[in-house]
């Protein structure tokens, strides 16, 4: 009779002793990371969406990324201001004021002649204070 008992309580200790049993509560602990990465992500693009929402903007997509584009110069054309990038490709876009990147989360609010005002959203810790930045010629 103690066999039985010894055996009946020695099963959930085996059954606990699997050597699978560590690398799944692992590979879960590197999932809810994973998860709560993606969701503090999602929570910061619904504040810069929030903060972009009450504008007029008309959206542009990039191929390459806008920290590989080179001004090279800006244009007016009846009071319109464009300003001229180049990639490595040597692919020349041309980016205008009210214009974002919706890619990146970087609005264009200015183009003169003399320099190009920005908002990087991405870098921007609240709606109220963004990170303004100038590219000079």
């Amino acid at each position: 009779m103690w066999k039985i008992g010894f055996i009946l309580y020695s099963i959930p200790f085996l059954a606990y002793a699997d050597p699978f049993y560590a690398e799944n509560d692992h590979k879960n602990s590197r999932e809810n990371i994973a998860l709560a990465e993606g969701q503090s992500n999602e929570k910061k693009q619904q504040e810069i969406s929030a903060c972009l929402a009450d504008t007029q903007l008309n959206k542009l997509s990039l191929p390459t990324p806008f920290s590989e584009l080179r001004l090279i110069g800006i244009i007016k054309n009846q009071e319109i201001f464009t300003a001229l990038f180049i990639d490595k490709q040597n692919h020349i876009t041309e980016i205008k004021e009210k214009q974002i990147l919706i890619n990146e989360d970087i609005q264009f609010e200015k183009i003169d002649l003399k320099k190009i005002d920005y908002i990087d959203w991405k870098n921007s810790s609240d709606c109220n204070n963004p990170t303004r930045i100038t590219i000079s010629i």
